[in-house]
């Protein structure tokens, strides 16, 4: 910080949603499931799912739209074992798995 001055009113608060960005997927957008392990239920609270399942052994079943497949494949490779694909259109069946070969390739 450079610098700061006191303001003669006190600030508004901000908007219940500021900042947090709003997606509305189009009725083309693919849908994906997954299925997340206990340490992986966070991603239910941080992206927009449109079904939640959740198993007796804690494991959750998610149904989300994809706008992207690198939103798809950083998701995927962040989650690791965490996550499957239980349900994808075959283009995206395999899009961590494939995303994380590309990485470890430019390590080779």
């Amino acid at each position: 910080i450079v610098g700061a001055r006191m303001l003669d009113a006190p600030a508004a608060p901000a908007p219940a949603d500021a900042g947090r960005p709003t997606f509305a997927p189009a009725d083309t957008d693919p849908r994906i499931t997954l299925e997340l392990a206990p340490a992986a239920r966070w991603v239910i609270e941080t992206y927009p799912v449109e079904a939640v399942e959740v198993a007796d052994d804690g494991a959750v079943r998610v149904t989300m739209a994809v706008s992207s497949l690198g939103f798809l494949e950083s998701l995927l490779v962040r989650l690791g074992p965490d996550a499957s694909v239980v349900e994808a259109p075959p283009e995206l069946r395999d899009a961590g798995a494939n995303a994380a070969r590309r990485a470890l390739a430019r390590y080779g």
